[in-house]
């Protein structure tokens, strides 16, 4: 072999070997990283994760450096989301993780994660990117499980493209996103696959009053975008079903302030009160509110049957004393009163039975509210003398009021006793 013949073949094996080189020298960083395994999740290496992953429909791996000189290494997967888009504008999702590579002196080049974001290519063409509405831990544990997260995604995506007609036609996502007064937001889901937004408010000056540190709502979704219920979280770290949606929608979507809402009294008001603004019994209601023993005491007036017109009897009260003594926001009605006011102005009270509660819940009880101020009732109750309506012996019992002016009553009790 001549040596420009030798000097050709070494020519064309060092030219083979600088290519060589500098293509592994390009992909060096990416397999680096597809062949690493994340320290809290190392059951896969990253590329197994990711390119194995069954709900993608393309993957892409690329190499990039800032302007600081800083490596990167960007992975982008496209969801499968096959009809699941429909309605809202958005052509396809997209996964976007990004890796640090980390160069120390005298120490093995190494990875992390810099970020997590989410590429949404709309119809238009228009493209933008930002977080996940869930928690990145919980898109990347999805991936690593190979489930689809496809589906969960599109359901929110639908909830927040949904238009609220009480909100001026605006989407849910601008209600809720738009709201200047929650310190942090978060969209997810809950066990039942349902789409869920959590927002915190915070106001020292407001909760000094409701004795919560701040108001953490958690709104749940019905698929199409309605408002499934709300709830809100007491001091005891548990969630309460807030009952006026509307009204907290109106101000969330106004960019009012929210706060004046979770004050005791209005907590009742909003929970409780409709039940006995609702009860057609009383004629008239007050409500009086003890902000420092965190009391309403509720007074509804009731009407004077006419066969009452003879004793003197000239109005009814029912009078309760609810409390939240542990500031739940579940208020609960104790020592039912009643009060029986004569012409004189002189006042008669006396306990009504617990169960009148239940009477004024159901709001068409009108008869068994009005027999709890029965003075035959109250009559035999507190003087012991029902014993004489199960008397065995007495037959065709009848008790009949003769006089009440407020200082006696006069009642009559009459039987046939049966013979032996």
């Amino acid at each position: 072999m001549n040596v420009r013949k030798l000097n050709i073949i070494m020519t064309a094996a060092l030219l083979a070997m600088l290519g060589l080189f500098v293509s592994g020298c390009g992909d060096s960083n990416i397999n680096m990283v597809k062949g690493g395994r994340l320290s809290h999740r190392p059951s896969l290496s990253v590329g197994e994760a990711l390119d194995d992953y069954s709900y993608f429909s393309s993957c892409k791996w690329k190499k990039i450096t800032n302007k600081d000189g800083k490596v990167f290494v960007e992975f982008k997967g496209t969801f499968i989301m096959d009809g699941l888009l429909r309605n809202t504008g958005i052509k396809q999702i997209n996964l976007i993780v990004r890796f640090a590579i980390i160069k120390k002196r005298k120490r093995k080049t190494s990875f992390a994660i810099s970020s997590i974001d989410k590429e949404t290519v709309f119809d238009n063409g228009k493209v933008t990117r930002g977080k996940f509405e869930h928690y990145s831990g919980y898109i990347l544990d999805n991936v690593y499980k190979n489930e689809d997260i496809g589906r969960t995604l599109s359901k929110l995506l639908v909830v927040k493209s949904a238009t609220l007609e009480k909100c001026q036609n605006k989407t849910v996502g601008q209600v809720f996103d738009e709201y200047k007064y929650f310190s942090s937001k978060h969209w997810g889901h809950d066990s039942l696959n349902r789409t869920t937004f959590a927002g915190v408010y915070n106001d020292h000056d407001i909760m000094k009053e409701t004795g919560l540190k701040n108001i953490k709502l958690l709104i749940t979704f019905k698929r199409g975008g309605s408002i499934y219920h709300i709830n809100y979280k007491n001091i005891h770290g548990k969630y309460r079903y807030f009952p006026d949606d509307s009204l907290l929608i109106k101000y969330i979507n106004e960019n009012k302030d929210i706060s004046g809402l979770f004050t005791p009294s209005n907590l009742f008001k909003y929970r409780h009160k409709k039940i006995y603004d609702e009860c057609s019994f009383f004629t008239s209601k007050r409500y009086e509110f003890d902000k420092t023993k965190k009391i309403i005491t509720f007074t509804g007036e009731c009407p004077v049957d006419e066969n009452l017109s003879s004793t003197g009897i000239t109005n009814r009260r029912i009078i309760l004393t609810i409390s939240d003594p542990e500031n739940t926001g579940d208020y609960k009605s104790k020592n039912p009163t009643g009060q029986h006011i004569y012409k004189d102005g002189k006042k008669v009270s006396f306990k009504l039975d617990d169960n009148v509660m239940s009477h004024i819940r159901d709001r068409s009880c009108y008869n068994r509210i009005a027999s709890a101020f029965s003075l035959l009732k109250l009559f035999k109750r507190d003087k012991k003398w029902e014993m004489y309506d199960y008397y065995k012996y007495f037959k065709y019992s009848k008790w009949k009021l003769i006089e009440s002016n407020g200082k006696r009553n006069i009642i009559e009790f009459s039987s046939t006793v049966t013979p032996y």
